[in-house]
């Protein structure tokens, strides 16, 4: 099931640089500047056979010429510090590629390159990378970095028209122990609202956020991914945001990403918010990020440690992180979780997926299942913490030496409200304490899941095959609670209406569907809420997105299927009428019919 969705995440990219593609076509006639790391010196930039070998010298280009407001790059290599124009010094770190305002520097066109048309764009194919190896010698485990860039690239108090679109940031090094050059080694944001899209920061190092730091601002992240950054004894491998930084992030993906504190900090593998942040995180997946440190107290995160105002997490997965305390998120401020799966984590000390501490957390519609750690296998709630946990699925979780229920979820000093969810152990008397009453628990139940498969075909937790999807049988089925869903204020079916309560799942089909087959359990006017990541719907013939009937958006669907232009195998099996394993000609006459019959 994770591989369909990493398919329709490829899918996502290539049809928003296509999309992307056309929309500046409009834009070439002068107002366009090209550039080609296989052109020949001495062009002016105004077209692909006179291109400029380097991105700062069509930047210089458009600083100086209002009316240039797009910078199309072929793939190849570019550093900061080459000009044919003289504008930066060979050599210099402190130089950056500073983006402009009204100005969208896009990557990935074919180019020079030949066998097509210059303006073909594929940012996997065509990959252009903003290098901050000055001396193209990068080793692995940053050897031979110390001449590397600072900062790559630069947003400088930046309106939502400074774009950042196909590119791909490697090998800045800001790593200092303090001052301006101790973060942001890809890109530092200072404030402003820039937008960046399809960008993938990989292996950058500095103290504080080594792949991108937003110092204030309100930055626009889409399909963007965070690879193999590393923060070294600092916070934040990926991401840092700080100063009231407010970005929003949608389909981004943190793998592999790591923090280390010797005796000092070095928490939130993947990201650290603090002063007065605010991250919103819709549809993204944390992976394989790491935090570790001699000490536990500066090991906290493996993948998020927040310290900012507020964190908002919707359709998130977060699979095999690892940290001291806090496999997947240490929080010590008020954060939101929906439609969240935490799978594989490992907390080696203290919560396997999440501690939360001194504050509130919102746990709505969420698996949790076979995370470990000594102590509070999935949510350990700490100092006047207190989770609200609703419609969850807390199961297959370890700590060892603890009952069961307090290897789902444990209090040290905090507490839990846990209500109409499905939690191992939770009604298991526990020896020298009063027996629970179901009362405490409205809505709750202690039964197997009956997820499809918890840790997949290979039995690793934490993997791409992982499939929490509810069996026919299974207890969490229209067992929530209606009211638990908050509101849909991110808008993430696109209709319009933030007033409604959130309209889909994790799977991005109806997150209320109701199964005629079982009963409604839960909490509402039907159709209930399943329990769970999950919604399990019966789907009917011609319902390509699953969301319980067939209407326009199943036509769309079914015509991209035709085409060739959606390979996702559940709606390649929704347009197979004839069952041959085929979407073609012979299946337009029946979805027809169940279009019009819809």
């Amino acid at each position: 099931m994770f591989r369909q969705r990493q398919s329709s995440f490829r899918i996502a990219r290539f049809s928003a640089c296509v999309v992307s593609t056309i929309a500046c076509a409009a834009l070439a006639n002068g107002q366009t500047r090209y550039v080609d790391d296989n052109a020949s010196a001495g062009g002016n930039g105004q077209s692909w056979a006179t291109a400029y070998r380097y991105v700062q010298d069509a930047l210089a280009d458009a600083a100086g010429e209002p009316t240039v407001t797009e910078i199309r790059a072929a793939g190849g290599v570019y550093r900061p510090d080459r000009s044919d124009q003289g504008v930066v010094v060979p050599g210099d770190r402190s130089a950056t590629f500073m983006l402009r305002n009204g100005l969208s520097l896009r990557g990935g066109y074919r180019g020079l390159a030949g066998g097509g048309s210059p303006d073909d764009r594929d940012a996997v194919v065509f990959v252009s990378l903003l290098s901050g190896d000055l001396n193209g010698d990068d080793q692995p485990n940053w050897a031979n970095s110390g001449e590397n860039s600072y900062h790559v690239v630069t947003a400088n108090a930046a309106l939502p028209t400074m774009v950042l679109d196909g590119f791909t940031i490697r090998g800045g090094n800001a790593w200092q122990s303090s001052g301006g050059n101790s973060a942001g080694a890809g890109m530092v944001i200072l404030g402003g609202s820039p937008t960046l899209l399809n960008c993938t920061f990989d292996r950058n190092l500095s103290h504080l956020g080594a792949g991108l730091l937003a110092y204030a601002g309100s930055a626009t992240l889409t399909d963007c991914s965070f690879t193999g950054n590393y923060a070294y004894i600092g916070r934040g491998g990926g991401m840092y945001n700080v100063s009231g930084a407010t970005p929003t992030l949608r389909r981004c993906r943190f793998i592999g990403n790591m923090s280390y504190g010797a005796s000092s900090v070095g928490d939130g593998g993947a990201m650290f918010n603090e002063l007065n942040s605010n991250v919103t995180l819709i549809d993204c997946e944390f992976r394989d990020n790491s935090s570790s440190a001699t000490q536990s107290i500066y090991s906290n995160g493996g993948a998020i440690c927040n310290l900012g105002d507020g964190m908002t997490v919707i359709n998130t997965r977060f699979y095999r992180n690892s940290a001291l305390v806090g496999g997947a998120v240490w929080t010590g401020r008020a954060t939101t979780f929906v439609n969240c799966a935490f799978s594989g984590n490992n907390g080696v000390q203290v919560g396997g997926a999440l501690v939360n501490f001194l504050n509130n957390a919102w746990v709505i519609n969420c698996v949790f299942s076979r995370n470990a750690t000594a102590d509070g296998g999935a949510i350990e709630n700490g100092t006047n913490a207190h989770a609200y946990v609703t419609n969850c699925v807390l199961w297959g979780n370890t700590s060892p030496g603890q009952p069961t229920y307090k290897a789902q979820i444990h209090n040290t000093g905090g507490s839990a409200t846990v209500t109409w969810s499905c939690v191992q152990g939770v009604f298991e008397a526990i020896p020298g304490e009063d027996p629970p009453d179901p009362a405490d628990f409205p809505g709750c139940i202690d039964a197997n899941p009956l997820f499809v498969d918890a840790d997949g075909a290979d039995n690793v937790p934490g993997s791409l095959d992982d499939d929490f999807h509810l069996q026919p049988a299974s207890p969490c089925i229209d067992a929530g609670n209606n009211a638990a869903l908050p509101t849909d204020t991110p808008d993430l079916d696109g209709d319009g209406n933030v007033g409604e309560p959130i309209p889909i799942d994790l799977d991005g089909g109806a997150r209320r569907a109701d199964d005629p087959a079982r009963p409604d359990t839960g909490q509402g006017s039907p159709p209930i809420v399943d329990m769970g990541v999950f919604e399990r719907r019966i789907i009917v013939a011609g319902d390509i997105d699953a969301d319980g009937d067939v209407d326009d958006a199943d036509r769309v669907l079914f015509v991209a299927v035709l085409l060739g232009q959606d390979s996702d195998p559940q709606h390649v099996a929704r347009a197979d009428f004839t069952g041959d394993s085929l979407a073609d000609g012979d299946d337009v006459r029946p979805f027809l019919a169940a279009l019009f019959d819809g």
